[in-house]
């Protein structure tokens, strides 16, 4: 009798813990909702060595995510400015870009003034397929 009561409650404490506000954020200010500068590139070579290459920003690239679920895509090489929707499953840590052209990315770490995205981009060539991962790191500025 006991361990079902005690399942009850955890479950309970859970629901009630995690439970999201009608944003669709947890409750909180959001820490992804903020503008977010790139400050380094790491291009994932090869999946074996696990060896990564930085790769040059500059200071005009950045997403700006807003509490309404749109973004602010920027990039300086080419100029770019983009725009869209996301949806941000903060237990999953995926984000997904609706634009013309969909995409999907990962935070691999979210603080008060770092984020770590993960961008996977697999391409099929002669049977064979390849994953090409680049890890992009923001700072708040």
């Amino acid at each position: 009798m006991k361990k079902p009561l005690l399942f009850i409650a955890i479950i309970t404490c859970i629901v009630v813990g995690c439970k999201l506000d009608e944003s669709g954020f947890p409750k909180g200010p959001g820490l992804l909702v903020n503008k977010w500068y790139l400050k380094e590139i790491s291009v994932y070579n090869d999946p074996y060595l696990g060896s990564y290459d930085t790769v040059g920003f500059t200071t005009r690239d950045y997403y700006n995510f807003k509490s309404d679920k749109t973004f602010e895509f920027s990039s300086s090489g080419p100029d770019t400015l983009l725009s869209g929707k996301y949806n941000y499953d903060a237990f999953s840590g995926r984000i997904i870009f609706t634009t013309a052209e969909p995409d999907t990315a990962y935070v691999l770490k979210l603080t008060a003034d770092s984020l770590l995205l993960l961008s996977e981009i697999s391409a099929s060539a002669g049977g064979n397929t390849t994953t090409d991962k680049t890890i992009y790191r923001y700072a708040l500025k």
